[in-house]
């Protein structure tokens, strides 16, 4: 008798089919909105990701990073009338360390200004990534003033009256400038009397419209002493100084027409006083 050989038996596959083609239907239209879902769903998800990954990034570069620190000043313009090494110290300090971008360098000024009167104009700017400049447009002297008390010792001062410094004997910088006796307090750094630079101004302003030389004046409360072509003038602080100007210069032409020599002109009545040699 022959034994039958043993067969491999296999499990039947499993096949999935639908004998109500409508319940077909049904489960294919149902895989298919479920896929689409899950592929909405990890759309999504890369977005935020990306999202999220991209603001931490620009936070960390803005906030976190070193890129935006200050750690550089630079000082242009300053120098004669204004200590840059000074002006750079203590810019630096208010700055460096400090994020540039978010730096508010209007409230360092007031204290620039308070500080350094030797500069007329101050102004700081952001140079990206690490800079902050500063750049000075120093004061520029006006006229020189001197002591009643002491001649010998002048200063030179500028369109507001502060005091810039002493004159340098060395160099022809002032030689050009008109002088101006003074008989209050003279201090550098600091401002003369007000009153003295308006009334400097004008006189230098109209001198040079009537083209009159002025070689020095004396500034008194209520008048100025002038020396125009070695001629002692007086005129009033409390006149209009232009039509005193326009006076002296119609005066001063008559002389030279008539070749007289004067010593002394006042300008200070209603009438012209004249004191011939």
């Amino acid at each position: 008798m022959k034994l039958l050989s043993k067969q491999k038996v296999t499990k039947p596959k499993r096949f999935l089919y639908f004998v109500n083609p409508l319940e077909k239907k049904r489960f294919t239209k149902s895989f298919k909105f479920g896929w689409f879902k899950a592929k909405h769903f990890i759309k999504l998800a890369l977005l935020v990701i990306t999202t999220v990954s991209m603001i931490y990034i620009v936070y960390f570069f803005l906030f976190r990073s070193n890129h935006f620190s200050v750690d550089s000043v630079i000082v242009r313009g300053a120098g004669k009338y204004v200590n840059q090494s000074d002006l750079h110290n203590v810019v630096a300090y208010n700055v460096s360390g400090k994020n540039l971008l978010f730096l508010n360098l209007a409230k360092i000024l007031p204290n620039l200004d308070q500080n350094f009167l030797g500069a007329a104009d101050i102004r700081l700017k952001k140079v990206y990534p690490r800079t902050v400049e500063v750049k000075v447009d120093e004061r520029k002297p006006l006229a020189v003033v001197t002591r009643s008390e002491n001649l010998e010792q002048e200063y030179l001062i500028d369109s507001e009256g502060y005091v810039l410094g002493l004159v340098d004997k060395s160099s022809d910088e002032a030689q050009s400038l008109t002088k101006i006796e003074y008989s209050g307090q003279i201090d550098v750094g600091y401002f003369v009397n007000n009153r003295i630079v308006p009334v400097a101004k004008e006189i230098i302003s109209s001198a040079s419209e009537h083209q009159i030389k002025v070689t020095s004046m004396s500034y008194h409360d209520n008048f100025t002493e002038l020396y125009v072509l070695g001629i002692k003038t007086y005129i009033s602080n409390l006149k209009e100084i232009r039509k005193s100007f326009a006076v002296l210069a119609a005066f001063v032409n008559e002389l030279k027409t008539q070749g007289k020599k004067v010593s002394m002109i006042d300008l200070r009545y209603d009438k012209v006083i004249v004191l011939y040699d």
